[in-house]
């Protein structure tokens, strides 16, 4: 108990319901790697995340690797090394894979994946 009790003091807080201020350079410096990453949800028939990097590799055409991340709700981060290349698969969709459709965006550092509600759209 010692310790949890001088890891709030180094915090500056009172109790672990206290909030944590995170200074603003260090939110952008951790964002960084995410610069280039894509927010994923598929529409339809359940696709087996293993299979994806696969089927979407050659379409794609991408220059240089990317990675699938489950962050829960059934989304999924695909992180890009390369903006050019995450740029074009973000806007020569749209994207469907085993009739199931990719709903695309650009990833954000305030994206809460239990807190997202996608609008309908015609395919």
């Amino acid at each position: 108990m010692l310790h949890l009790a001088s890891l709030l003091i180094k915090l500056n807080m009172r109790s672990f319901s206290d909030p944590v201020i995170i200074p603003p350079n260090v939110i952008e410096e951790g964002s960084k790697p995410w610069m280039w990453a894509l927010v994923v949800k598929f529409l339809g028939p359940l696709v087996r995340i293993d299979i994806v990097p696969h089927n979407l590799a050659p379409i794609w055409n991408t220059q240089h690797e990317w990675e699938i991340f489950p962050v829960g709700n059934d989304f999924f981060i695909f992180g890009f090394t390369s903006g050019d290349d995450r740029n074009r698969v973000l806007l020569q969709g749209p994207w469907v894979l085993d009739d199931t459709v990719l709903a695309l965006g650009p990833w954000m550092p305030q994206f809460f994946p239990s807190t997202v509600d996608l609008p309908r759209c015609v395919v």
